[in-house]
């Protein structure tokens, strides 16, 4: 289940480091004090933006004067109106978050919110910044079927199967954000208990805190949890499937979540204790030097050959180069095969293959046979275009 140590698992395009670029990342992540360089092209830069993911958490962090003086009124149109939108989801989602609440503590049981909605409960995200499609909710050890089935008593209905095996299958309610019920959060740890960590292992170090202003028993994990959980979902579960999970998105909650010195030795040795080995040392440190870099304005990491780099590379070209994502979803089952059970590569391929076809048979295997071909295409024009690039 280890991850190799010594290099990244990604291997990008070069990044275009471009002012319009750095322009994004400068207003998402630097302090709004920052003067941050004027992009050439305001739309572009807009859209690039919007296509990264980025552009709600700037205009949630940005005056709006300011984003009018460098991108115009129509590009603070654009920012407004996706501030907008992202701030009435996320309002969709904390209130389908305070129904699971109270459905819980009717049927006597703790939950645990994690991930986006932790991150919105707990503060760390703000509203209209950070989008959240689903709800994630980790029940104590025995009690998630209980917690799915006071659920679908109370109206919520199944959204489709699920493959997973740390958690159930999805629930939801009319047009309401999906329930996903947790067993487990894959691939972190908690020091001295053995496997991944549950409710329990969490309740028993004191890695749970209150959430007053819901009923019952609902908590969230510590920062230092919710950080190694969002450097294992954006590295590990999708660090490959840039077509199913934004990929700068990592970037972001582990800003959110660590403050302006996520490499003071306090705060990354307690995000070290909790990632397990799914992601390697240096996957983790480059993560968070690549966060500490652009908190503080660091823009010469961009095209930087170092491991915090290549990563900012990975992540930019899993959101806007269609080649590098079709090649990413090819590499993924080399990956797979090198470094995880066999058992791990039936569960992820199986999970990719029931998205080409429901059930087996030709279509299945035409479709496949087709993607495979997208895929092959893909991955030799990321090699041509890096081999033009030398």
């Amino acid at each position: 289940m280890r991850a190799p140590s010594a290099r990244l698992r990604f291997n990008p395009p070069p990044l275009n480091a471009t002012p319009d670029l750095a322009w994004v990342l400068a207003r998402a992540f630097a302090s709004p004090e920052f003067e941050a360089p004027r992009p050439t092209d305001a739309p572009h830069a807009v859209a690039l933006a919007q296509d990264l993911d980025l552009l709600g958490r700037i205009a949630s962090r940005i005056p709006d004067a300011t984003l009018a003086l460098e991108v115009g009124a129509p590009g603070l149109q654009a920012a407004v109106a996706e501030r907008r939108r992202v701030a009435a989801s996320t309002l969709r989602i904390l209130r389908t978050a305070g129904r699971v609440a109270e459905i819980a503590a009717g049927a006597g049981l703790p939950v645990a919110f994690l991930k986006g909605t932790a991150l919105h409960l707990a503060g760390h995200a703000l509203v209209s910044a950070r989008s959240t499609s689903d709800i994630d909710v980790l029940a104590p050890g025995g009690r998630a079927e209980d917690l799915q089935r006071a659920l679908r008593t109370a109206g919520f209905e199944p959204r489709g199967t699920t493959r997973s095996l740390h958690h159930l299958a999805p629930l939801g309610q009319r047009a309401d954000p999906w329930v996903e019920v947790h067993l487990e959060i894959p691939g972190c740890v908690v020091p001295g208990r053995a496997g991944s960590m549950n409710f329990e292992a969490l309740d028993g170090n004191g890695c749970l805190l209150a959430l007053g202003a819901l009923p019952g028993r609902s908590v969230v994990p510590a920062p230092g949890i919710l950080a190694a959980h969002a450097l294992v979902h954006g590295i590990d579960d999708h660090g490959f499937g840039a077509d199913r999970y934004p990929p700068m998105r990592v970037l972001c909650d582990l800003a959110d979540v660590l403050g302006p010195a996520p490499l003071h030795p306090a705060i990354a040795g307690q995000v070290g204790r909790f990632v397990g080995d799914a992601v390697s040392p240096v996957e983790r440190d480059a993560a968070l030097t690549l966060v500490a870099r652009l908190v503080s304005a660091g823009l010469t990491v961009l095209g930087e050959p170092s491991p915090a780099g290549t990563l900012l590379a990975h992540l930019v070209a899993g959101a806007l180069d269609p080649d590098y994502r079709d090649a990413l979803r090819l590499r993924q089952v080399a990956f797979l095969i090198r470094h995880r059970p066999a058992a791990v590569v039936r569960d992820k391929l199986g999970h990719r293959m029931g998205t080409l076809s429901p059930e087996p048979g030709p279509a299945r295997a035409w479709n496949a046979a087709t993607l495979l071909a997208r895929l092959v295409r893909a991955e030799l024009r990321i090699r041509l275009r890096g081999h033009t690039a030398r």
